[in-house]
Order: C-alpha cells, then structure tokens, then sequence
C-alpha cells in the first residue's frame, strides 16, 4: 500500500462506503474483496483508508448508485 497525500476530506473509511452504498459493513467488506476494488491509500490508527475519487470510479464502473447523498459526498466522489 502506498501512502499518499491525500486530505482527509478525500478519504473514505469502510463505514463510510458501507454507508455510501447504502449497505452492511460486512457486505461493504465482502465487496471489497472483489479484485476490481480499490486498493487502500491510508493506513491510520489500525484503519484503512480510500481515496473518495478511486471509490467513486469504481461505483460508477460497477453500476452503483450512492445511497441517500449530499451534495459534499458527491462531490468527494468525482
């Protein structure tokens, strides 16, 4: 994994995709053992962290919808 610098606006943790997607965090987990997901930029206090952007490609490249979001999630999105 490699570290970038990323803002911590632009991160997502797996609570956060869970909520996104509009899904369990075991089933955000399951997700994330797919081969086509996003590899994880930030490792803080034990946790792994995404890049929104890389998340939201990976959305629309697997036909998902966000789940109930602002106009702020989105935008970390794109």
């Amino acid at each position: 994994m490699t570290t970038t610098h990323q803002s911590a606006v632009d991160l997502l943790g797996m609570h956060e995709i869970a909520n996104l997607l509009g899904v369990t965090r075991p089933r955000a987990w399951q997700l994330r053992a797919a081969t086509d997901f996003p590899a994880p930029v930030a490792r803080i206090g034990g946790r792994d962290y995404f890049a929104a952007t890389a998340i939201g490609q990976w959305m629309a490249d697997n036909n998902r919808q966000p789940h109930r979001t602002t106009t702020t999630e989105r935008h970390r999105l794109s």
